[in-house]
C-alpha cells in the first residue's frame, strides 16, 4: 500500500508540512497559498468558492472540490489527486470539471496531461473519476447504494481498471480509499472503513444483556442497516490535520485540551504538528463537541451505540469483540495491565473484532453520537422512533468501550457508559462511522436511524 501508515492517517513527521509556495486563485481572487501534507506534496489550498446563477437568477457560492485516493494495482502504488471546478446548475444540482490531476509514486509529484483525467458530479453526490497512466484507466466508483440512491460512504471506495488501447477490463472492484480536502485547505485522513456487519442488510442482533448493568436491559432484537466504522481509533495525526483546517474551538469551548499531560499536539505559528513518536497513538482529552465536529469535517457521524455493538459483538454473537475469553492484556489494555498511557492504535492483534476493528474494548473509550439515557432499552418500541430528539435529551452523552483506565466488566460489548458532552479525559477518544453521508443529519431523512419500518426493539423471551 502506498505509504499505508503514513498516509492511510498513521503518521506524521513536522518536517511533512511545509507552507512552499503561491498559486493563483480563481474567479480573478488574490493568489491561494500553497500548502504541502503528507508524504505526497500535492499542492493543497484552500477550496476555491465559485459564483453560479442559475435560470431564475438565484446566485449559489460553490466549493470546488479536491480529491485524492489511493490506487494499487500491478506495479502501480500511488496516490491521485485531482482538483474539479464548478461550472453550472440545474435545480440546485451543481456540475463540476476537474482542471488539474497529480499522480505521487514513492513520494514524487508529477502533473498529469490535461487530456488523461475526468471527473464530474451527479444527483446526491454520485461522482465519476477516472484518470490514465501508462497503458491503463482507473475509474472511481462505489461498492454499494444506500436510501435515496445515494452513495454509501462519502468518496469513492473502489476503483476499475481498463487497458487504453481497447478498453478490456483487466480488474474490477478493486477496494480503495479516496478522501477530499477541507474548506481550508487540509486534506482529511485515508482511513481503512470497514462494513459492519460484513455482509447483509437490515440485520437483527440481540443487543444488550440480562446479565450485566441494568441500563443494559432488556435483551431485545434491534434490526440496523448497515455501516462502515473505521477500523482504529482517530490518531494525533488524524486530529491535527482536522485542528490545522478547522481550528480548535468547538462551541461551547475547545475541541481538544490542549493544556493536559496527555495532550500531544504543538501549535507553532498558527500550525499544529504532532509530538515524534506519537503519530500514531490514538487522540483522546477531546470533548464529545470536539469528536462530533472531527466526523463531520469528515463527512461522518460518530456511532450510535446499535452500529458500535453490533461491530462488538459480532452481531450479537461474542460477549467481547474477540469471543468469549475473559480479559487479557494481549488482547486489551485496561486497568489491570497498569500502563501509563495508551497504546498505538491497532497495537494488540489479538483483540480485533470479528470484522478486523482495533481496539473496540480497551485502550481508550470512545463518544457516541446520541445523549444517554439509562431506562432507554425497556422505552423500546413506541418512542423508539428517532433518537435524539428533544424527549431524548440529556445531560450526558453516550460512551462505549472502556480504554486503558476501565475495569474488565466495561469491556464488554453490551457494556454502556456515560460522560458529560464538554468532558476532556485522558481515556476517551473517538471513531467514525459513514453511511449516506448526504443526509444523515435529520431524522425523517436518514435509515440509519431506527424508524418503526426499519427496526425492532424486541424483548427475547425467556429461556426455558
Amino acid at each position: 500500500m502506498q505509504d499505508a501508515a503514513s498516509d492511510a492517517g498513521l503518521a506524521l513527521d513536522a518536517g511533512d508540512l511545509a507552507v512552499d509556495a503561491e498559486d493563483g486563485g480563481m474567479d480573478g481572487g488574490d493568489p491561494l497559498p500553497v500548502h504541502y501534507w503528507g508524504s505526497c506534496p500535492f499542492p493543497y489550498t484552500a477550496l476555491p468558492i465559485h459564483l453560479l446563477v442559475d435560470d431564475l437568477e438565484e446566485e449559489y457560492e460553490v466549493p470546488e472540490v479536491h480529491v485524492r485516493c489511493l490506487v494499487q494495482f500491478g506495479d502501480l502504488d500511488a496516490q491521485v489527486f485531482v482538483k474539479a471546478r464548478p461550472t453550472g446548475v440545474e435545480l440546485v444540482n451543481f456540475s463540476y470539471e476537474a482542471y488539474e490531476a497529480y499522480l505521487c509514486q514513492d513520494g514524487l509529484v508529477k502533473q498529469l496531461p490535461e487530456s488523461s483525467f475526468l471527473f464530474e458530479m451527479h444527483h446526491h453526490r454520485w461522482m465519476d473519476m477516472e484518470f490514465a497512466f501508462g497503458d491503463r484507466r482507473y475509474s472511481f466508483n462505489w461498492s454499494e447504494v444506500c436510501k435515496g440512491a445515494r452513495p454509501c460512504t462519502p468518496d469513492f471506495d473502489q476503483f476499475d481498471v481498463r487497458r487504453l488501447d481497447d478498453a478490456s477490463l483487466l480488474a474490477e472492484h478493486v477496494p480503495t480509499i479516496c478522501a477530499e480536502v477541507g474548506p481550508n485547505g487540509v486534506p482529511q485522513p485515508l482511513v481503512q472503513q470497514l462494513r459492519i456487519p460484513s455482509q447483509g442488510d437490515f440485520v437483527a442482533f440481540p443487543m444488550g444483556s440480562e446479565e450485566g448493568e441494568v441500563d443494559e436491559s432488556p435483551l431485545h432484537v434491534f434490526t440496523m442497516r448497515m455501516v462502515r466504522m473505521d477500523q482504529h481509533e482517530a490518531t494525533w495525526r488524524d486530529l491535527s490535520w482536522f485542528l490545522n483546517d478547522q481550528g480548535n474551538q468547538c462551541d461551547p469551548g475547545p475541541c481538544v485540551d490542549v493544556s493536559a499531560s496527555s495532550n500531544h499536539l504543538v501549535e507553532t505559528d498558527g500550525l499544529w504538528t504532532v509530538e515524534p513518536g506519537f503519530e500514531f497513538f490514538p487522540a483522546v482529552g477531546l470533548s464529545w463537541y470536539g469528536a462530533d465536529a472531527y466526523c463531520r469535517w469528515r463527512r461522518m457521524r460518530l456511532p450510535y451505540e446499535s452500529d458500535w455493538e453490533m461491530a462488538a459483538s459480532a452481531v450479537g454473537t461474542r460477549l467481547y469483540p474477540w469471543g468469549d475469553g475473559v480479559p487479557s492484556c494481549d488482547r486489551s489494555l485496561f486497568a489491570e495491565c497498569l500502563q501509563s498511557s495508551p497504546a498505538p492504535v491497532c497495537s494488540l492483534t489479538e483483540g480485533q473484532s470479528a470484522d478486523g476493528l482495533c481496539d473496540l474494548a480497551g485502550n481508550v473509550a470512545e463518544w457516541m453520537a446520541l445523549d444517554y439515557q439509562a431506562d432507554f432499552y425497556s422505552s423500546c418500541c413506541a418512542d423508539y422512533t428517532c433518537p435524539g430528539d428533544a424527549e431524548f435529551s440529556g445531560e450526558e452523552k453516550n460512551v462505549r468501550g472502556g480504554g486503558w483506565l476501565s475495569e474488565a466488566a466495561y469491556l464488554r460489548a453490551s457494556s454502556r457508559q456515560s460522560e458529560a458532552p464538554e468532558v476532556f479525559r485522558s481515556d476517551l477518544g473517538l471513531r467514525c462511522v459513514s453511511n449516506n453521508p448526504t443526509s444523515w443529519a435529520p431524522c425523517e431523512d436518514d435509515v440509519s436511524r431506527p424508524h418503526p419500518d426499519l427496526s425492532s426493539c424486541l424483548e427475547i423471551p425467556e429461556k426455558e
